[in-house]
């Protein structure tokens, strides 16, 4: 989707920034963080996999990501608050650098196993049914780029002060969820494209 198709869509969406712009500010809904300026352009989508609501949401919202037009960048961060969602975080960033080609396929296959309850996510089994070579896996497991990602997804989820699964960061100046909005995530979304229609607008989120 190009710019201008994007911000036509997001035009039309009855709810956006503009839906609670008569709230007073101790009723506004939204997380206000920031701002930072690296990430004006940027769009994160926080998970967890062992987050019901990221199985059963991460697909679609990982779609409306990737309509994102330039210079807009969406990317998905897993959150890392414990040892297990540091092994998940350092599992999804080898497979992210050793086969990215087949990170979707991962993120499905790795979904489907939490939910399983499998909680570890480097085993064989996923690897394969994934498609990942184990080789390049292994490689990745060790290699400072895995681990440089792996801080920054900590830095990131403490900037954004991440406590609900999945968040959107937007524009290094908002955190989304669908908590603020009663649950209803076809709300959630509406907002979040009104949000980066402003970005891709000119102004900031």
């Amino acid at each position: 989707m190009n710019r201008r198709q994007f911000l036509i869509a997001a035009a039309a969406l009855p709810v956006g920034r503009a839906a609670f712009a008569q709230k007073s500010a101790e009723d506004d809904p939204i997380d206000r963080v920031g701002p930072f300026k690296t990430d004006a352009k940027q769009v994160f989508e926080f998970f967890l996999f062992s987050c019901f609501y990221c199985q059963q949401r991460h697909d679609a919202i990982a779609s409306w990501g990737r309509s994102i037009p330039a210079p807009v960048k969406f990317e998905s961060v897993p959150v890392v608050v414990d040892y297990e969602s540091f092994k998940s975080a350092r599992v999804y960033y080898s497979v992210q650098r050793a086969a990215p080609d087949r990170l979707n396929d991962f993120m499905r296959v790795a979904f489907e196993s939490a939910r399983r309850g499998i909680v570890d996510l480097s085993s064989p089994d996923v690897l394969r049914a994934a498609g990942v070579p184990q080789k390049m896996f292994d490689q990745a497991w060790a290699s400072p780029a895995v681990k440089a990602s792996i801080e920054l997804a900590m830095t990131l989820t403490a900037r954004y002060g991440v406590v609900v699964t999945p968040s959107l960061g937007i524009g290094g100046r908002h955190v989304l969820h669908a908590d603020q909005v009663g649950g209803d995530y076809g709300a959630l979304m509406r907002l979040a494209s009104g949000f980066v229609s402003q970005i891709l607008g000119g102004g900031n989120a």
